[in-house]
């Protein structure tokens, strides 16, 4: 496997995927399509919003040429990421602390900094393709997170701005969503089998879920401009449908570490294509504190030229 794929990448790198992850890509067009545009934008932010968010704010980022939605055959990318380099190392042991006795899935769920499954699959990855010059609208208006006995199914979601939030509660609690970084309104409840909350995501980014009564509940939410985007289960698998043609961008990211991975792919219409990711999961290890000898040689005077940019 080529070695861009499977070293750690640099923390600098890290966060240019991330950028690159949230933006995507700008679709392609140029008229006749801003109405059909705009009346997708309004379905995707369709329920009861607290916050609503105007159809046309979301269409300037979902489709800021008001191109028809991609028509084509679309293609399939799925696959599995496995996970190399050392294993997950425990969690943060303040977010442990606060797990209390009767939350025991919530326990096997957040007790390690990442999850791992048979094989070293790996969970909760978001991966998405990226680089073709076509509209992809969301399939549907909203994005579904279960949660039950005291934890969330993954612990990484991926969205379309314009998709709501769609908490429900299974089993005997209810909870009290909420999305960290949204402006919050009034506070719901989520009874237990009863109908979702809706939660809105009122930009494009990176936010939070939690709950209020049970703050070491935590998913990493990401809300893109783009549809081509998967979440990987426990068995590291991940399927993107609708996908353009073209020679595209593969990424995935693991946001509990921001490790991440990318190659490019070439694409087919109507094709169905397999990949397989291999992620260094784990953080890399820290830097060492500077050596005496070091910090003398970083001196002024001590040092001759800075060596020339090749």
């Amino acid at each position: 496997m080529d070695s861009a794929l499977t070293e750690p990448a640099g923390r600098s790198r890290c966060a240019a995927l991330l950028v690159a992850l949230l933006v995507g890509c700008r679709s392609g067009g140029t008229d006749g399509a801003a109405s059909a545009s705009a009346s997708a934008s309004a379905s995707a932010s369709a329920g009861p919003a607290p916050f609503p968010v105007s159809p046309e704010v979301i269409a300037k980022e979902v489709n800021p040429t008001g191109a028809a939605p991609y028509g084509g055959r679309g293609a399939v990318v799925r696959g599995v990421v496995r996970a190399i380099g050392p294993e997950s190392p425990p969690a943060d042991p303040r977010v442990l602390a606060k797990i209390t006795d009767d939350c025991v899935a919530g326990r096997a769920q957040y007790e390690k900094l990442f999850r791992e499954g048979a094989g070293r699959a790996l969970a909760d990855v978001l991966v998405a393709v990226t680089g073709y010059d076509a509209f992809v609208p969301a399939a549907a208006p909203a994005v579904r997170v279960v949660v039950r006995e005291c934890a969330f199914e993954k612990r990484t979601v991926a969205a379309v701005f314009g998709q709501r939030i769609d908490v429900a509660a299974r089993g005997t609690r209810p909870y009290m969503p909420r999305l960290l970084g949204a402006r919050e309104g009034v506070m719901l409840v989520a009874l237990p089998n009863g109908d979702p909350v809706g939660l809105y995501p009122d930009h494009v980014g990176r936010f939070t879920l939690s709950d209020h009564a049970l703050p070491f509940l935590r998913g990493d939410v990401f809300v893109l401009r783009y549809a081509t985007a998967a979440v990987t289960g426990l068995d590291g698998r991940f399927e993107i449908r609708g996908v353009p043609p073209g020679t595209l961008r593969l990424s995935a990211l693991l946001p509990a570490t921001l490790q991440t991975v990318e190659r490019t792919i070439e694409v087919k219409e109507g094709a169905e294509v397999e990949q397989e990711l291999e992620l260094h999961a784990a953080p890399p290890p820290a830097a060492p504190p500077p050596s005496a000898s070091a910090s003398s040689a970083a001196s002024p005077g001590a040092a001759s030229a800075p060596p020339r940019a090749r």
